[in-house]
């Protein structure tokens, strides 16, 4: 590059840059009052700028970028217990409420076998859930079947042969 002085060519190169970016600058300038004047006229005619300059940086990213943004603002949402705002959070309640006098009949049926206790281990493996003990007396509820004595198991052995 020639030496830059007053009359080289690398000034008048230098010089070129600086205007055309200048003139970019002004055209920048311009476009950004256009788009101010759009707001205005969109906020005039009652639509919410804020959320129109959110719909706008949506429509920017791609479809995998955007899911997993609100995935992730779905788990933090319902960590800080912030779903109630949104209508899946409202659906739930809703949903909830319908169901409530059948849980509240449970919850008294449930306190009506006394104090909870975990389960042995035997009667874990039997299928036992949940146990209640009330009076001295120990109640199991079992959600599936226990498992087969091995004579039952025999038997059947006995009669396949």
């Amino acid at each position: 590059m020639s030496e830059l002085g007053h009359n080289g060519v690398a000034a008048e190169e230098l010089k070129q840059f600086v205007e055309r970016i200048e003139r970019l600058e002004e055209e920048k300038k311009g476009i950004s009052d256009d788009i101010k004047e759009v707001f205005a006229e969109l906020k005039g005619r009652g639509f919410d700028p804020k959320i129109v300059r959110k719909v706008l940086a949506i429509r920017k990213q791609d479809a995998a970028e955007r899911q997993e943004q609100e995935a992730i603002l779905e788990l933090y949402m319902d960590a800080l217990g912030m779903l109630a705002t949104t209508p899946l959070g409202q659906a739930a309640i809703e949903r909830e409420t319908r169901r409530a006098p059948a849980q509240s009949e449970l919850k008294k049926a449930v306190e009506g076998l006394g104090t909870p206790v975990e389960p042995t281990e035997e009667e874990r493996g039997k299928g036992v859930v949940a146990a209640f003990e009330k009076g001295g007396t120990r109640m199991t509820i079992a959600t599936e079947m226990p498992p087969i004595p091995d004579f039952l198991d025999r038997r059947k052995a006995v009669a396949d042969a």
